[in-house]
């Protein structure tokens, strides 16, 4: 039984050859392995550069939905705002060297 309002795959109405060779000119993971430094032979994930065992779409919920949460000091938010007082010091600290050099 077929759906006229779903599309065909690209291998849907060929014989078998030609879907296997659809399948094998699919792209790769990019990823290697440690130990024998071969890369991964398994298809990537569609728009990633790499599969499903290594990290395509992979990860946990941000902020407090993530059962790791514990307080907030490493969150995208928190390290920004630790980024910006850093680059404030170190502004602070080069007016303040210039005017110690203006002095002296």
């Amino acid at each position: 039984m077929t759906r006229p309002h779903m599309h065909k795959p690209a291998w849907q109405g060929t014989d078998w050859r030609k879907a296997m060779d659809l399948a094998h000119s699919a792209p790769r993971c990019t990823a290697r392995c440690k130990h024998s430094k071969l890369p991964c032979k398994a298809p990537a994930v569609k728009q990633w550069t790499v599969c499903r065992k290594h990290g395509a779409r992979g990860g946990g919920p941000m902020g407090e939905r993530n059962g790791a949460y514990r307080h907030g000091r490493c969150t995208i938010e928190a390290k920004a705002l630790e980024a910006a007082a850093r680059a404030e010091r170190r502004e602070t600290m080069a007016l303040v060297t210039a005017l110690l050099k203006s002095l002296a």
